[in-house]
């Protein structure tokens, strides 16, 4: 995103970072707190009305840096989030050409009326429990692997805690 014109200072109006790695260090380093979205762009084509997903099985670096700085991890799920929007996947050689060379993720939104207005549906963010995470300067994939599961496992506590106030009682977090 920050790559194209305009899109770089819009993000940076709303408080957005670059994703990468070295700035996630250098903010933390700093003592700033971070949001991440370990699903990043690949998550967004996944999205789907009714359906509860993430993408997070193999996403371990902000795992990995929060060992690193000794940062806490708050398990954070949007509900509603899924149904904003009609996603229109386009096919997997093209998104993945836009995704690896130009970091855009090529994908089509449709919300109210097939514009970019999102449909009217309620946003509940719901936070769980930090977890503690202490500072290991070079962490082993044992406790990366270790902290990952106990992220994963709160996620889907918080998730299961929550769902029947939000109209997905019958539904289940699908962690990829």
């Amino acid at each position: 995103m920050f790559w194209f014109p305009g899109c770089r200072e819009i993000c940076l109006w709303l408080s957005a970072i670059d994703a990468s790695r070295a700035t996630a260090k250098r903010i933390l380093s700093k003592g700033y707190n971070m949001n991440v979205y370990p699903g990043g762009s690949e998550e967004i084509f996944l999205t789907r009305r009714g359906e509860h997903k993430v993408l997070l099985s193999k996403r371990k670096g902000f795992v990995r840096l929060a060992l690193e700085h000794g940062c806490d991890l708050v398990p954070i799920y949007v509900f509603g989030e899924q149904d904003l929007y009609n996603v229109v996947s386009f096919p997997k050689p093209l998104r993945h050409f836009f995704l690896k060379y130009l970091k855009f993720p090529l994908v089509l939104i449709l919300g109210r009326f097939g514009t970019l207005i999102p449909d009217a549906v309620p946003l509940t963010s719901v936070f769980g429990e930090a977890i503690p995470v202490d500072k290991v300067e070079n962490p082993t994939e044992e406790q990366i692997n270790d902290l990952h599961a106990r992220y994963v496992s709160a996620l889907r506590a918080l998730f299961d805690k929550h769902k029947k106030a939000h109209g997905a009682e019958d539904k289940a977090l699908v962690v990829l």
